[in-house]
């Protein structure tokens, strides 16, 4: 299972780096895995669709041109390249 967690930096940073203290907060730990958003068996691959120009490709295809839908090959495009975050699941 792939399970999306939102932590704080810092908290992050203190797991990866410091030993386990006698006060640290396990449960604090897992209340963060707990809201965390489990990812789907067979999910593809998750991007970060506002890190392209798909976004701002497909406005000013539409600002210029007056038509509502860009061409389908060129959202493709944009999103073949857009930068991978969580690849795949390939298992299934």
């Amino acid at each position: 299972m792939q399970i999306v967690i939102d932590i704080d930096d810092s908290k992050l940073w203190e797991i990866k780096n410091e030993p386990i203290k006698k006060n640290f907060n396990i449960y604090e730990l897992a209340n963060y895995i707990d809201k965390g958003i489990p990812l789907p068996k067979g999910h593809g691959r998750l991007i970060d669709a506002d890190a392209t120009a798909l976004l701002s490709d497909l406005c000013f295809y539409t600002i210029y041109t007056g038509i509502d839908k860009a061409p389908h090959v060129d959202a493709r495009r944009e999103l073949a390249f857009a930068p991978t975050i969580i690849e795949a699941d390939k298992e299934n």
